[in-house]
């Protein structure tokens, strides 16, 4: 299969032509995706995407960054809903924020203490209330504040030292590593630096893909799928399609996504009975017409029924194959070809 990824507008739409405009292809995006199981054996997968396709892991790689809290045990005196913040990319809204602080405060640190840096809300209202009381954002409405928060209650649990939990060479980031390299079977993996600091792992799709379904399988992480399936607006937001996917197919199908286009899914075939993890990854890395895409992928593949797809939260990405310019006019619409 091949996946091209196409935007597509209407060029010469003069409202005073009564002909049919003419289309004109403005971008072309191209992506691939893998499906495998917990073994790495590909289902299913684009063309070249299991051979010689690879990517950083980027946020998806959050879940298997939280092992170490469950590895020690340490969710258990928690709400599942603060292990689904450490697993987010949230939105920065009231609800992620707080429980973040209460991460913190139970370790005896404060947000001057992350290491995460500081961007605007993606929750849109948030955003505005800060504007309106002229309130900087902080270092709480980073999207990546959970699990930097989650990182330092390790250390200060495990009794290492906080002011360099970033360095790969600190006992946090060795532990997340060696969790990673034993679950997807690597004994090298080439590391970069993260968006928000922390190390990044450079991984091929298909080994994405075995991860995401191991988290389908695997006792231990039980947790960390319970919690983000069950609280799908606390890993991510209004508007967001890791939240939309995870609502909509009632918590069967996990979902997390990575910056630059590219995004993880794991479920367990009713049909079969065996866990199945998807990676996506578009290469222009444009989040936008990623998520776009991936929510055709899903109906393409079987994963969402035709009720899941009509779900209200997913309705926000399908319209956003129409493209409309300041005056509610469209002017052009995204095209997803998955033709062989």
């Amino acid at each position: 299969m091949t996946n091209l990824v196409e935007e597509t507008r209407f060029l010469n739409s003069s409202t005073f032509s009564q002909k049919q405009p003419e289309e004109a292809i403005e971008n072309t995006h191209q992506g691939w995706f893998v499906v495998a199981d917990e073994t790495g054996r590909c289902l299913y997968r684009s063309a070249l995407a299991a051979e010689t396709c690879s990517s950083f892991f980027r946020s998806c790689a959050k879940p298997f960054q939280a092992l170490p809290l469950v590895l020690e045990g340490f969710h258990t005196h928690w709400d599942p809903k603060t292990l689904a913040v450490i697993c987010s990319s949230h939105s920065g809204a009231p609800e992620h924020t707080t429980r973040v602080s209460k991460i913190l405060s139970a370790a005896g640190l404060s947000a001057d203490d992350l290491q995460c840096g500081i961007h605007e809300p993606l929750d849109t209202e948030t955003k505005l209330i800060l504007n309106q009381d002229n309130q900087p954002a902080t270092r709480l409405h980073h999207n990546c504040s959970g699990k930097h928060a989650g990182m330092l209650f390790y250390c200060v649990a495990m009794g290492e030292e906080t002011a360099s939990y970033l360095k790969p060479t600190h006992p946090v980031q060795q532990k997340i590593l060696q969790g990673i390299q034993a679950y997807s079977g690597l004994d090298s993996i080439p590391t970069g630096i993260d968006g928000c600091g922390t190390p990044v792992y450079a991984l091929p799709l298909k080994t994405m893909a075995k991860l995401y379904a191991r988290l389908q399988t695997e006792d231990v992480f039980q947790p960390i799928r319970s919690a983000m399936c069950t609280y799908p607006l606390l890993v991510a937001g209004k508007n967001r399609i890791d939240t939309a996917i995870m609502t909509a197919s009632g918590g069967k199908i996990l979902s997390k996504v990575g910056a630059d286009g590219v995004i993880c899914l794991s479920r367990i075939n009713e049909s079969s009975g065996r866990a199945e993890g998807l990676a996506f990854k578009l290469a222009s890395g444009r989040n936008s017409v990623r998520d776009i895409a991936i929510v055709l992928i899903l109906e393409k593949l079987g994963w969402l029924s035709t009720e899941e797809l009509a779900h209200p939260l997913l309705h926000f990405f399908y319209s956003k194959q129409s493209r409309k310019n300041t005056h509610d006019q469209s002017v052009g619409r995204v095209v997803i070809n998955l033709a062989q």
